[in-house]
């Protein structure tokens, strides 16, 4: 598969912190069948721990195991994802994704994750995939040292966000928001890249 374009938000974030868009990480029907697969099986949503901002969330979230889903993402992000401070290495998304339905006049107040440790290391960055464009308001905003920004990805499009970066979604206006959310994994200080998949076997003839 050919590397995605990826691109950095705007704004100008501590050393080590980063914001980054990357295009069709999901086609328009991939995008669509995960909605469909979960519309209906949404919850009240769990509230994140957050460092520095008071965090509310009043969207409506399904989360689910699914390590394919989180290895397939993975692996065509994986040319995007910067290393960490330390030279931390991303190892790939952790298998709990979280979809996201914001109806109108949902929101998610400026907040920045708190650190998790995770399996094999540590969570340091948020992968957030937008499932559907068609509705108004709800643009995420990031915070940078002197502004703020607001990012509007298309659908199937992922917005990668270091943890140190304070982030928002203002309330949707109109329509209804999709996303999907989940957890990247970094390496201990010092490793080295993670290893990489075996090629396919070639076949004979």
């Amino acid at each position: 598969m050919a590397p995605l374009p990826c691109h950095l938000a705007p704004g100008r974030y501590k050393r080590g912190a980063f914001a980054l868009t990357v295009r069709g990480v999901l086609s328009p029907a991939e995008a669509r069948a995960l909605i469909d697969a979960t519309e209906g099986r949404h919850e009240a949503a769990p509230l994140n721990g957050e460092r520095g901002c008071r965090a509310s969330r009043t969207a409506a979230a399904c989360v689910v195991e699914d390590p394919d889903l989180a290895a397939r993402l993975f692996e065509r992000l994986r040319g995007c994802l910067p290393a960490a401070p330390g030279g931390r290495r991303p190892l790939g998304l952790a298998p709990r994704v979280s979809f996201f339905r914001y109806a109108a006049g949902d929101y998610f107040k400026p907040h920045r994750p708190a650190p998790a440790a995770a399996a094999g290391g540590d969570v340091l960055a948020t992968c957030v995939v937008h499932l559907n464009d068609d509705f108004a308001g709800g643009r995420v905003v990031l915070f940078s040292a002197a502004a703020m920004h607001e990012v509007a990805p298309a659908a199937g499009d992922a917005l990668l966000v270091s943890h140190d970066v304070t982030r928002e979604a203002p309330a949707v206006r109109a329509g209804v928001k999709h996303v999907l959310c989940a957890d990247v994994v970094y390496g201990p200080p010092g490793g080295g890249r993670p290893p990489r998949p075996p090629r396919p076997a070639k076949r004979a003839g």
